[in-house]
């Protein structure tokens, strides 16, 4: 908020001169304010509405993001802000406003914060061709409980990704399927990883019908080459595969294996991940993604 000493009430107009000097200078779209937690959401003004939707109360509204033409981004920009704003360790506050177009004023509508997964949906842009845009399911605070699980942006991000490779004239048609398969351990990548990798290194299991081509550093945070390389990954097992993927566990480049303080004791016990002390030796390729791994997968958890 520009004035900390302001003190919003639900259903209050405040003129729009008000507005710009002790609230917010911008006047639609989303403002995340310099210096401060506060992200200012204005719906209904002229311009930067698009199709937001209310149910009856005004306590719910799917929110579209911003970018006025081409695929809305989810990972980047003001898109990013709103998307991040419940991850654990946030302190964002969304405040809405309805602008009062005929009345110059702004309603203050509440405190509200995502309720469900954001999700892509087919509309127009100003230049009237067709896009992919990004809604924002938002609800009242005082009414609706926060998401706490993250998994959603995750997924909305490389979504956002696909919808960038797909809109990369750059590159070939067969490129860009090779790219897109391998977020889901399919195609190029899997036959790239079969070269370095022939089996789940826990169980044992060479049959790749029962294995998840798995990347070490993730697919969303991987360049192009990177998605496709056979070294940024291991085959694993689905239970494995999981607790690699999620951060539970990761593997020092000897291959001694590493379990987090998070890791509930259920799974420890009944995994039997205390018969796994090392899972054998890495290329000089493979060190470097795990490397990746160890620092920005595994980073948030302590060593058991």
């Amino acid at each position: 908020m520009k004035n900390q000493n302001i003190t919003l009430s639900v259903g209050t107009k405040y003129s729009i001169d008000f507005f710009r000097k002790n609230i917010s200078f911008q006047l639609f779209g989303i403002n995340p304010l310099k210096n401060d937690d506060d992200v200012i959401i204005i719906t209904g003004a002229k311009g930067s509405s698009y199709n937001d939707e209310w149910n009856n109360d005004k306590t719910e509204i799917n929110y579209v993001g911003e970018g006025r033409t081409g695929n809305q981004l989810a990972n980047k920009g003001n898109n990013k802000i709103l998307l991040h704003s419940n991850k654990k360790g946030s302190e964002r506050v969304i405040h809405i406003f309805k602008a009062i177009i005929g009345e110059k004023s702004y309603q203050y509508l509440g405190i509200f914060h995502l309720i469900g997964e954001a999700f892509y949906r087919d509309s127009f842009g100003e230049d009237e061709k067709r896009r992919k845009e990004i809604v924002f399911p938002l609800g009242r605070k005082d009414k609706y409980k926060v998401i706490e699980s993250n998994e959603f942006i995750d997924s909305i991000e490389e979504e956002t990704i696909v919808n960038d490779i797909y809109a990369d004239n750059n590159l070939q048609s067969t490129s860009r399927k090779a790219l897109v398969d391998a977020r889901k351990g399919q195609g190029k990548y899997k036959e790239n990883l079969n070269k370095v990798e022939r089996k789940c290194r826990f169980t044992g299991v060479t049959d790749s019908t029962y294995l998840i081509a798995s990347h070490i550093k993730p697919w969303k945070n991987s360049n192009n080459q990177e998605r496709l390389d056979g070294n940024n990954g291991l085959l694993l097992a689905p239970n494995f595969d999981k607790l690699f993927d999620k951060g539970f566990i990761s593997i020092e480049d000897s291959g001694d294996l590493i379990i987090s303080d998070h890791l509930s004791d259920e799974v420890f016990k009944l995994w039997e991940l205390n018969k796994f002390k090392n899972i054998g030796e890495f290329n000089t390729e493979q060190k470097q993604y795990l490397k990746y791994h160890r620092r920005y997968v595994f980073e948030k958890f302590q060593k058991k």
